[in-house]
């Protein structure tokens, strides 16, 4: 009973200071916003309490694994703050040295662990909605917002140790700091922007290694295609576009040689293009074909042929699995649930992409190519649904603003097809207003 008052208490002391901060700088400046991340932390606070309370495991991934070692991390700085400050950065260190400052600071729990989790995910909803801001408007950044606050399975990256919602965090921001980036022209921001990039890339690349070569190659895209607008037609255009596609398969494909053919001294180097490797493909595919949720036992590599042959079926599976013949638990069945709403979040991603692409072009093929070459790499990778929907949400939380600018796009049009009516009112509006 006492453990559990302790543990109560230093929960208590995060939500206060939580609470705090989210009404001293959302509550004037953005009420609206401010409702959405009260709502989304109270709903992450039930859920986490009432999976601690009833022993619930909807998905423990490597928690105890992240857990050890940044209970390990406390314990070095308790026997001496300063002097293992250098003894700290072992395995997943860029997410077990956070994690284990927080035990060192509220206690070594997994409840406050979760909790951590939770106020990252408070961090990815700011950076959502500013990202839907920035793109379109504020009403559909609200409704972004919203649905990533009901968003079920976000609730359970939030009640996890996991290194997705850092990675989310960062991936947000980077995306946020390159919109910034081109919008503006004053060399001071520019450099800002430019070294808040470098620094989200490098952490992100010590998070998870591989997403150094996938930014990478998209970065390729944002800087070689051109920001301005076209009155008239191009005839340099087919060029620029089937260069960039070029040099995107030539960098691609000699990363892929240096991989299967060489070894790379560089540790962080080498950890980013470790799957570029048809060894090193083949030994993920069998430890992923060990779990419950497997869905490709037998999928193994020998060549880049069998990866193009099989591709349709991994990128099937890796985006909307589970599919109903899947589902034999609970647990099965909450992740259908998600695999539909991951199905209508693709639909109107697609029906909003073109509109997003008139209005930020450059960002638009970044993100564009950050999801494809992503989603393609991340597929043949994957061989069981709990590591799917656990790495597709790199891909999907980036979705969310332009798939909502979609619905409403296309809501919008409806309307006006039912009702003519309506249709001429509106656009004597829009006259007026213009």
């Amino acid at each position: 009973m006492a453990e559990f008052l302790d543990i109560f208490l230093r929960c208590l002391v995060i939500v206060s200071l939580v609470l705090a901060a989210l009404t001293a700088y959302f509550s004037r400046k953005n009420p609206g916003l401010f409702r959405i991340l009260l709502l989304y932390l109270l709903i992450c606070l039930t859920f986490i309490q009432v999976k601690w309370l009833l022993h619930l495991d909807l998905g423990s991934y490597d928690a105890a694994l992240y857990h050890s070692l940044s209970l390990s991390v406390r314990e070095k700085l308790h026997k001496d703050l300063l002097g293992n400050l250098g003894g700290i950065f072992i395995n997943y260190s860029a997410y077990t040295v956070p994690l284990g400052i927080i035990y060192y600071l509220f206690g070594g729990s997994q409840l406050i662990g979760q909790m951590f989790s939770a106020l990252i995910g408070l961090g990815v909803l700011v950076n959502v909605y500013r990202l839907a801001e920035a793109w379109f408007d504020r009403r559909t950044a609200q409704l972004t917002s919203l649905c990533l606050a009901l968003y079920p399975f976000g609730w359970v990256l939030a009640g996890t140790l996991n290194r997705d919602l850092p990675i989310l965090f960062f991936l947000t921001a980077l995306f946020r700091l390159l919109t910034r980036l081109s919008s503006t022209a004053s060399l001071a921001p520019r450099l800002a922007n430019w070294c808040g990039i470098v620094f989200c890339a490098t952490y992100l690349a010590l998070l998870r290694p591989p997403l150094l070569l996938l930014l990478g190659l998209s970065l390729m895209v944002f800087l070689l295609v051109s920001a301005r607008k076209f009155a008239k037609p191009d005839l340099t255009r087919p060029l620029r576009i089937v260069a960039l596609s070029a040099i995107i398969l030539l960098v691609g494909g000699g990363l892929f040689h240096l991989g299967t053919r060489y070894r790379i001294p560089s540790y962080l180097f080498g950890k980013s293009i470790q799957f570029l490797s048809l060894e090193e493909i083949n030994k993920r595919l069998d430890n992923s074909s060990d779990a419950d949720s497997a869905y490709a036992h037998d999928l193994r590599f020998g060549s880049l042929r069998d990866i193009l042959t099989n591709l349709p079926r991994a990128l099937l599976y890796f985006m909307f699995s589970p599919f109903p013949w899947q589902v034999r638990s609970v647990k099965h069945a909450l992740g259908l649930m998600d695999s539909v709403l991951v199905v209508c979040l693709t639909f109107f991603f697609i029906k909003g992409c073109p509109s997003f692409c008139r209005r930020r072009r450059r960002v638009a093929l970044f993100l564009l190519a950050f999801v494809l070459a992503g989603v393609v790499a991340s597929s043949i990778i994957q061989a069981n649904v709990g590591g799917a929907m656990r790495h597709r949400t790199m891909f999907t939380f980036l979705m969310f603003p332009v798939a909502v600018h979609g619905f409403l796009a296309a809501s919008l049009r409806r309307k006006q097809g039912l009702s003519p009516y309506f249709s001429c009112q509106w656009q004597q509006t829009q006259r007026k207003a213009l």
